[in-house]
């Protein structure tokens, strides 16, 4: 990989790396559904693109933001044997793995982050955008009709963006998940749709003498949305987590010093 620091905060970034995966033993021996006959996947990947981080803002109002960050990569993957699973003939339960003789996988990736803090609160943005089209370049059945087809289940918008707002010991975090559409099969024909799921946090941060104690809680799916993942696989509504943790610190460890080099 390169990586070429243009101006202060602005990174250049380009990379080539080869790859090579071997079934699991999930993939091969998994009861009925496992494939033996299985491939193991190799190919190439390169990614170009640059990278501007924590550039400071200086402003006399609470409207702007006084940090931020961001980063675009446009990326490619070239995979033979490609592994994948799909639905077995019949049934809209049970997948079982193929290889896909050549997929063709670009698309581009951005991440945004923007911090302001106004005294003791600090309030920060983050966002993630993902732009992906996987197409099966070469295929081992060619009576099937998909080269050139996108691939079944590989969605090709995915959005995170969030705002948590911190106070000292207080915290409260907001996330929101956008996954666009997926084809339920290599013909691009039936889809499963899109959907998006909000999930709130909140946690309480304090010491007492030498322990340290976070409760926090997690509402995840909080606008209880109906959505799949894979076909004919219902995922769970509106859910609450509540969590303890406590660190206790003792001074009785003693770090031990480098030795030095005689």
């Amino acid at each position: 990989g390169l990586e070429w620091i243009f101006v202060k905060n602005f990174k250049f970034i380009a990379q080539y790396a080869n790859s090579f995966r071997a079934p699991t033993l999930n993939e091969l021996y998994w009861d009925r559904v496992g494939n033996i006959n299985l491939k193991p996947e190799s190919g190439s990947s390169q990614e170009i693109g640059f990278n501007f981080s924590n550039f400071k803002v200086s402003n006399k109002t609470h409207f702007f933001p006084q940090s931020l960050s961001f980063s675009f990569i446009f990326y490619q993957q070239w995979i033979d044997n490609w592994v994948q699973w799909l639905p077995i003939s019949g049934s809209s339960m049970d997948f079982s793995p193929v290889n896909i003789m050549q997929v063709w996988s670009r698309g581009i990736e951005t991440d945004w982050k923007l911090n302001h803090q106004i005294k003791k609160l600090n309030i920060s943005f983050t966002g993630k955008y993902n732009f992906n089209i996987s197409t099966m370049e070469k295929v081992y059945n060619p009576d099937l009709n998909s080269i050139g087809k996108i691939i079944a289940l590989i969605p090709q918008h995915k959005l995170t963006s969030g705002i948590s707002i911190t106070l000292q010991s207080l915290g409260l975090l907001y996330q929101h998940n956008f996954i666009g559409f997926r084809y339920l099969d290599n013909g691009n024909i039936d889809f499963l749709p899109s959907y998006q799921i909000g999930n709130l946090s909140a946690f309480y941060d304090f010491s007492i003498q030498k322990t340290r104690i976070k409760l926090r809680t997690e509402f995840q799916n909080i606008f209880n949305t109906q959505y799949q993942i894979l076909p004919s696989r219902a995922m769970p509504g509106i859910s609450c987590n509540v969590g303890l943790d406590i660190l206790y610190q003792t001074s009785n460890l003693k770090l031990i010093p480098k030795s030095k080099k005689i």
